[in-house]
């Protein structure tokens, strides 16, 4: 084993290196650690957004099909909300139906909308909300996957987007 003054030298300069290394390393956790702490306790400000998507899990093409979107306004202000609503078949390359919903919502308001589509390339906002929206037949053998998403558009920052899928049987 060497034990010349270089190689001492050498080994003071490592240890150097890697006392500087571990410190550096550990000031990055130190910092990442404080940041997840002030995340956890502090909570993000409340930002007007999706709420719901909901429908029947398995839907016929050709009967109508009923979806359900809710927005929310937990802010202390009015808030204008732009929600897109696509429908898509698995397999079709164009949606079935897209949707625009442009809403402003006073402080601590929730708005809800319902969507009525046969899967036949319609789709459309109901007026009111529809009555009993189970379906009343059997499912004989599944087709396709179906994907309902909605979206915020124009408001980036509230990042709102909510996806639910089923099935489509012929």
């Amino acid at each position: 084993m060497p034990t010349g003054p270089k190689y001492l030298a050498w080994l003071a300069m490592r240890a150097a290196r890697r006392t500087y290394q571990l410190g550096r390393d550990s000031s990055r956790v130190l910092r990442g650690l404080v940041r997840t702490i002030r995340w956890a306790i502090a909570p993000s400000p409340p930002a007007a957004g999706l709420a719901v998507l909901e429908g029947e899990a398995l839907a016929r093409v050709g009967m109508p099909a009923f979806y359900r979107v809710r927005v929310h306004n937990p802010t202390a202000t009015d808030q204008a909300l732009h929600v897109l609503v696509t429908g898509l078949q698995e397999a079709v390359a164009t949606p079935e139906f897209q949707l625009r919903w442009d809403v402003t919502l006073r402080a601590g308001e929730s708005a809800d909308r319902w969507i009525r589509s046969t899967w036949r390339s319609d789709g459309g906002f109901l007026d009111v909300p529809p009555g009993d929206t189970r379906p009343v037949w059997m499912v004989s053998e599944p087709w396709r996957r179906w994907v309902v998403e909605a979206m915020l558009i124009e408001t980036p920052a509230a990042g709102g987007r909510l996806q639910i899928g089923g099935t489509l049987a012929r």
